[in-house]
């Protein structure tokens, strides 16, 4: 395990002399993935995500598939009709059709199954796609990289005519939350904008769906959302995604995603075989960036500015402990200019952080 922001020595061991360990129970099989915290079970027929459970439980949370919407190629509706702001009540969407699954990894440590299949209409073939699974243990994440290749391409009515990938939920009154400058909000009921995790939360379960790069969503119903890939003009071919069961803080997962862990090499390491930078009490708040301190000349000694950012609309009271201890810290603005003094109890800052807040601490060492 790893101290927050810090690092972790291991003994290294050639490729050559390394043991491999047979897990006693698999993250892979026959149409199912799993680690210690869900259990994803694939359609033998589609490929797609047909259930996904908490370990352990009976309740299906959430299901997904590849599809390509169709009743926005009946061609443009100009801006000036009556019809251009109305909705379809019915979408209709493309077949899944799956040539292939192929289980190729079991465990240990990585579970991994490998979809080949076709997107197609009554009587024709809309696209090919290739999406792969991947669960990891110890981790509640299912990962997923899909590739599509489209015969027949969107219309210029994006919000009728795109491909994506289709989100249906169990819970009608489960309430959505988007993410916008690394900060939630309740989601409306139609079109969802969100550059971060996106979560699905009743009262039992959350489910954060990780939507990498991919910005713009529609929501067809309380129980279901088109995540668009796909749309008229767009040249991306690959996609990833990742979906979380019970996660506590997705914007810690969606940075730890973003942002992995880096292996260093090398030859002699010091007595100390993990140690950590800081440490922030108040899960919620980020540290964004940290910068040597602009002065001004009549400042010296290590002045260093951190940023932070609530991201859950909450209000926190924060401890922030730095490996070095800290003689002086101030909150200042983005100019620099000094709004109050900060309290340092026990080597630790204290600072108020409001809802959704993003501010600056500058740290005298």
């Amino acid at each position: 395990e790893f101290p927050a922001c810090g690092f972790v020595t291991t003994p290294g061991q050639a490729a050559s002399s390394a043991k491999t360990t047979r897990s006693k129970v698999p993250l892979a099989g026959e149409f199912y993935l799993q680690s210690e915290f869900y259990y994803a079970q694939i359609d033998p027929e589609t490929g797609g995500l047909q259930r996904l459970r908490a370990q352990g439980a009976t309740e299906n949370l959430l299901s997904e598939r590849v599809v390509y919407r169709l009743d926005g190629d009946g061609g443009n509706v100009a801006r000036s009709s009556g019809q251009w702001s109305q909705g379809v009540a019915e979408p209709t969407y493309s077949r899944m059709v799956a040539d292939s699954i192929t289980t190729t990894k079991t465990g240990p440590v990585v579970g991994e199954i490998v979809v080949q299949g076709r997107l197609m209409d009554e009587d024709r073939e809309l696209a090919t796609f290739a999406k792969t699974y991947r669960s990891y243990r110890g981790r509640r994440n299912l990962e997923i990289k899909l590739s599509i290749e489209p015969k027949q391409m969107p219309s210029q009515l994006p919000d009728r005519s795109y491909y994506a990938l289709r989100f249906a939920w169990s819970a009608a009154g489960a309430i959505v939350k988007g993410n916008l400058q690394q900060s939630e909000y309740i989601a409306g009921e139609r079109r969802l904008e969100s550059t971060g995790p996106i979560e699905i939360e009743d009262s039992d379960h959350r489910i954060t769906l990780l939507p990498h790069h991919q910005p713009f969503h529609q929501r067809t119903g309380m129980r279901m959302m088109d995540s668009l890939l796909i749309v008229h003009g767009e040249s991306v071919r690959e996609f990833s995604y990742d979906i979380a069961v019970d996660i506590a803080h997705s914007a810690a997962l969606s940075d730890e995603l973003s942002q992995p862990i880096q292996v260093v090499p090398v030859n002699a390491v010091s007595n100390s075989k993990s140690a950590w930078l800081y440490h922030v009490s108040a899960p919620s708040v980020n540290l964004m960036e940290v910068r040597p301190a602009a002065l001004s000349e009549d400042q010296s000694g290590p002045h260093y500015d951190f940023d932070f950012i609530e991201t859950e609309r909450r209000h926190a009271n924060v401890r922030f402990a730095l490996f070095r201890k800290p003689s002086k810290a101030w909150e200042v603005d983005f100019s620099g200019k000094i709004l109050n003094e900060l309290t340092i109890e026990n080597d630790e800052i204290h600072f108020e952080c409001l809802p959704c807040d993003y501010i600056r601490i500058r740290v005298l060492f």
